[in-house]
């Protein structure tokens, strides 16, 4: 590289302003816990993979590229053939859902850039997409969920990017082939060497592969028996657990006499109980899911309540312009005490949770309350602090300290049973578990309600959050967005942090339930149901 003696400064000069590189998601290291347990409740799939039609796509690719040099012996497949290939294959796929303006597939910002005679360059390169974000294959994408190790087994791994489909993938792989050979545009899209195609190729191939459009019955069956399987439900395998909690839906789904949105669905899988209170019976599979799920969904909460306080606290900083922790602190109290003082008025932490829930006694007493009254559910404080985040910060406040409140509650009830008594745990100290946060409430209970709020902001949440940042830096990306100086509290951040639900694969789970024809979607009234 030249240097150009233009570019030496001649004396004293600014630099440009330090970019450090902000990101991430996870500023309190919480997230971690709560992804696990999506993955036990829900093995084998994440929160893109909505529909079956992907999976057959991907079935095909390499059952296709196989086939094909079967038929010359002679010529040995190379991992560029088969990039190339595979990229050409998804780019089309990509390109007729975009002509059609369909959504649900990665890539959907990729744009053709190389054009040849009315044709569009079919590779990654030209399209811009990068192979570990926006491939169907890609690891944040249906990746690991096609695989057999983890996934649901419809592709196995042989060496590097060589796969081989499995028994179930060929299957997919040949229902997909049966609709696609009667396109024109077949013999291009099959052809390794054509690395071109037109819209009309595009938009035509569509028509076979489209992911809006229900799979052909010989797809729904195959898939089906990969991803549910009742005859397991009480088993400790991964189709076991999956089956266990899609079994919990589909009897959620069967017991109710009317269709159901999906935070229906959610509230009922977890208290196992109807929107009308009626209580679902349950096998010995799908109950453990419950309890599980119930447990899932007592930490979303948890962690949305933390990270809301964070984005709070950076609200204090750069609108309020506090930067004493102690002053944030006694910001908080105040609040509390003057939004919400028949529950926040009171001298301690315990008095605190006795004003507000003491006539709960039990976990049927809370989730009969919960289910007909908003200002105790887990669910409904959740998304109003949601709500909230952005547009009323300060109102952030309530909805938090309850949640807590009431995690501690949580933490009596489900440490009565025998199968979350060791759960409640998960993540120590250093994810803040549901059992370390109450080990700090019960410390703090009988102490007046300030010394607990001083923990939580200065310690779980400040100390927490610096932790955490320091630990992930790696040199380049920068997490931390709060520092202390030796003036205070400052910002690196120039707005607040809005922090949101993490989705729990129910979603996901509901679209291939409906994409396996086992439940049933009504799109105008956004419910679903189960015959």
């Amino acid at each position: 590289m030249s240097l150009d003696l233009q570019d030496i400064p001649k004396g004293p000069h600014l630099l440009p302003e330090f970019d450090p590189g902000r990101g991430g998601v996870d500023f309190l290291g919480l997230r971690q816990v709560n992804l696990d347990l999506m993955a036990e409740c829900f093995p084998g799939i994440n929160n893109v993979t909505y529909y079956i039609r992907p999976y057959s796509v991907l079935s095909w690719i390499y059952w296709k590229f196989y086939e094909s040099k079967k038929a010359d012996s002679d010529d040995k497949a190379t991992a560029k053939e088969l990039a190339r290939f595979k990229e050409k294959v998804e780019s089309l796929f990509l390109w007729g859902h975009q002509l059609n303006n369909v959504s649900g597939i990665p890539g959907l910002r990729s744009k053709p850039h190389e054009l040849e005679k009315g044709k569009a360059n079919l590779t990654f390169k030209a399209w811009r997409r990068s192979a570990d974000n926006t491939s169907l294959q890609a690891a944040v994408q249906y990746g690991p969920s096609v695989k057999d190790r983890g996934g649901l087994g419809f592709i196995h791994q042989i060496e590097g990017p060589f796969f081989q489909v499995t028994k179930e993938g060929a299957g997919l792989a040949e229902a997909l082939d049966s609709s696609l050979q009667k396109r024109r545009a077949y013999s291009m899209l099959s052809d390794h060497e054509d690395l071109f195609a037109s819209e009309t190729q595009a938009s035509e191939l569509f028509e076979s592969w489209r992911v809006d459009d229900p799979p052909s019955k010989r797809e729904r069956e195959i898939f089906a028996g990969c991803f549910y399987d009742e005859s397991k439900i009480n088993e400790s395998s991964d189709i076991g657990r999956r089956s266990a909690t899609l079994h919990l839906i589909l009897s959620v789904l069967r017991n109710s006499n009317q269709p159901m949105q999906e935070e229906e669905i959610r509230r009922s899988m977890a208290f196992q109980r109807l929107p009308n209170r009626k209580k679902i019976k349950l096998e010995r599979g799908p109950e453990q899911s419950a309890k599980k799920w119930l447990l899932l969904q007592v930490r979303q909460a948890q962690r949305i309540a933390m990270e809301c306080l964070l984005a709070w606290v950076e609200h204090r900083i750069l609108n309020c312009h506090e930067r004493n922790p102690a002053k944030i602190v006694g910001s908080l109290r105040d609040i509390l005490s003057k939004s919400a003082p028949e529950v926040f008025a009171k001298k301690t932490p315990d008095s605190a949770v006795e004003s507000w829930l003491g006539e709960i006694k039990t976990l049927d007493d809370y989730i009969v309350r919960a289910m007909t009254d908003d200002g105790v559910s887990l669910f409904w404080l959740s998304r109003e602090l949601e709500r909230v985040v952005g547009d009323e910060p300060d109102s952030v406040c309530v909805p938090a300290a309850k949640l807590l409140l009431l995690m501690r509650r949580f933490g009596e009830w489900l440490t009565d049973d025998s199968q979350l008594k060791q759960e409640i745990g998960r993540g120590g100290a250093p994810r803040i578990s549901l059992a370390y946060w109450c080990k700090v409430f019960d410390k703090n209970s009988q102490q007046p309600s300030e010394h607990l709020l001083a923990v939580l902001i200065e310690n779980l949440v400040l100390s927490q959050h610096f932790a955490v940042a320091t630990n992930r830096f790696d040199g380049g990306r920068q997490r931390l967005r709060i520092i202390l100086e030796e003036g205070g509290l400052e910002a690196l951040v120039e707005y607040p942090w809005q922090p949101r639900i993490t989705a729990d694969r129910l979603a996901s789970s509901l679209s291939l339930l409906v994409d396996c024809g086992l439940v049933s979607y009504d799109s105008d009234s956004d419910k679903y149901h189960c015959e």
